[in-house]
């Protein structure tokens, strides 16, 4: 090695080491830092003599550029180092990103390169020693277990997981409160039927309310059991299978959500089996009636149990659309226009359903100012850091609500304080002079560009910056007006500490904590995407449009930083992203 090589290297390595001192808050003459430099000089220096295709080279810089700017994006209070000096700052956030970046780099060439020898094929079933067609009898084995798993959660919480979103539903399934869009109104139905076919038998409320939430598990289960026994139809090595089983059942918070009452977690399971099936059709050509049933139940629920999954659906439904037509017009294979004939289909219903159907019920639509937390939070910001502002936009602002609750109240993570603001003044003034409102967003902006931007990492980092959920499960049925009371079957001492455990679990442990951040699952699925455009199979770039296009509109209006359950339809797919990513097809 050439002596530049190694003035580059020792460069790199110190540079890693700063990037090292300044994130996690060392002291400067922590001995850790030492041997951070010298691990990373050795390391670059053994990885020197190995040789790296131009793809891997190219997406390695292009990913690490990526995962550097979101971490200092994420992570902007704390990059300067606590300094005043801008010179100073920028030494600090000079030499931090160059770290992460040559991180970042020599690691990824190294895992990419990896991924791009090696397969997760079964080899035996590829040589017909094994059967090759899904086997309901496996789905159910599959399914019974996880089943049987969320079984003690489900006692220990009878009759189900309520929170304050659920008990909003409950009211309106049982008629004590008009029917209302802002939680999905057929997820409210679905409440409502199963709650009504369980008073019915049982004749009590909690009866209902176990019903539904028997009914969940059972769909939760024969989902991701789904997911998994079509792994088998891909061909994937049955140590992997298992590991996707295990890494359901043993993360509590699968769990959990499987008897908690919330659109999030259909909806979740819904976006997998969608994302299967579509991995079925585009790399296995299966179109079978099985398939195509499976699709548009998971479609629906794509489309209906979550605001934001309409859209996220419609940019996954464009980009297919257009892949199949291109296909069809090389191949003039006509069983190329089944999925998209459902696609077609799905859009046309749910747009009937958003539509004429919610106005022949009388269905409340969601204010529209929910939608638009992320511009209040960051005007909220502006007053709440006591900037300038003129008496005329001062006017405006203070002519929807006090000002002084946003001074009070404004929470950097969380805009339900200021959409309450909202809600408690004069919303409808508001929406009827919203392109007077509009221009003041723009006005303010210009002059403080700084805080919008602050506003707006601090209400979204959580879903693209590697750090802890801040809400995560729930337990019992909270307070609330109408009587409603958990009767747990299973109770005590144990119980109560077990639970606390499950709660804390992910704070405690370094590594396994990865597993419960929404940021963290956004990062993999950057690398999963990576791996196949390596691979240069790029039809799998299709099978990541749900959870990304659903990513990019939490990004877009999200009401809290990190909350784990608008992430978990990301959270419970990737595993199955991943593995289909790493897998070889040539069919």
């Amino acid at each position: 090695m050439t002596v530049k090589k190694t003035l580059i290297n020792l460069i790199q390595a110190f540079c890693i080491s700063f990037a090292f001192f300044n994130i996690s808050g060392m002291e400067s003459g922590n001995i850790l830092l030492l041997i951070v430099f010298g691990l990373s000089a050795f390391l670059l220096t053994k990885e020197a003599n190995k040789e790296f295709t131009k793809k891997v080279t190219t997406v390695s810089v292009v990913i690490s550029i990526i995962f550097t700017l979101l971490y200092m994006i994420g992570g902007y209070d704390r990059i300067g180092g606590g300094l005043e000096n801008r010179l100073y700052i920028a030494v600090y956030v000079v030499l931090t990103a160059l770290g992460l970046f040559s991180l970042f780099y020599h690691i990824l060439r190294l895992v990419l390169t990896y991924c791009m020898s090696h397969s997760l094929e079964d080899e035996e079933q590829k040589k017909g020693e094994k059967r090759k067609s899904f086997s309901f009898k496996t789905w159910g084995i599959y399914s019974g277990i996880i089943f049987l798993c969320m079984i003690p959660i489900f006692l220990m919480n009878f009759p189900g997981i309520m929170t304050p979103d659920s008990i909003v539903q409950y009211l309106q399934a049982t008629h004590v409160e008009a029917y209302s869009n802002h939680h999905p109104w057929m997820h409210t139905l679905f409440i409502e039927l199963f709650y009504k076919i369980g008073f019915a038998l049982t004749g009590s409320v909690n009866g209902g309310i176990a019903t539904y939430t028997i009914l969940q598990m059972i769909l939760v289960s024969a989902g991701v059991g789904y997911a998994i026994e079509c792994l088998y139809e891909m061909k994937i090595k049955k140590i992997w299978r298992l590991s996707a089983l295990l890494a359901f059942v043993l993360l509590p918070y699968n769990l959990i959500y499987g008897v908690t009452m919330w659109k999030d977690v259909l909806f979740s399971v819904g976006t997998l089996c969608f994302t299967v099936t579509l991995a079925r059709f585009l790399l296995m050509n299966k179109r079978g009636a099985r398939a195509i049933i499976i699709f548009f139940v998971s479609g629906f629920a794509f489309c209906e149990f979550r605001h934001n999954g309409y859209y996220a659906y419609l940019i996954t439904t464009v980009a297919v659309l257009i892949m199949c037509l291109l296909s069809y017009l090389k191949s003039r294979k006509r069983d190329l226009l089944v999925y998209p004939l459902i696609f077609i289909a799905l859009t046309i219903i749910a747009s009937l359903i958003n539509g004429p159907l919610m106005k022949a019920y009388d269905v409340e639509q969601t204010p529209s100012y929910m939608s638009l937390s992320i511009p209040l939070q960051q005007m909220a910001r502006v007053v709440y850091d006591e900037k300038d502002l003129d008496d005329a936009d001062l006017a405006m602002l203070e002519r929807i609500n006090d000002l002084d609750y946003v001074r009070n109240n404004y929470c950097p993570g969380g805009s339900d304080n200021i959409c309450q603001w909202v809600a408690y003044g004069d919303e409808e003034y508001l929406m009827t002079h919203m392109s007077d409102y509009v221009a003041l967003w723009f006005r303010i902006g210009i002059r403080y560009p700084g805080e919008y931007l602050a506003a707006y990492i601090d209400q979204t980092k959580g879903y693209y910056y590697p750090m802890n959920p801040e809400q995560t499960v729930f337990y019992d049925i909270t307070d609330n007006s109408v009587g409603l009371e958990s009767n747990p079957i299973i109770y005590g001492p144990a119980v109560v500490k077990l639970e606390e455990l499950m709660f804390k679990l992910h704070t405690m442990i370094p590594v396994y904590g990865v597993l419960n951040s929404p940021g963290s699952f956004f990062w993999l699925m950057i690398l999963f995407m990576g791996i196949v455009i390596c691979r240069e199979e790029m039809n799998k770039l299709y099978l990541f449009l749900p959870v990304l296009g659903v990513t990019l509109t939490i990004l877009a209006a999200t009401p809290l930083v990190a909350d784990l359950r608008y992430a978990y339809e990301l959270m419970i797919t990737l595993p199955y992203l991943a593995l289909i990513s790493c897998k070889r097809y040539t069919e």
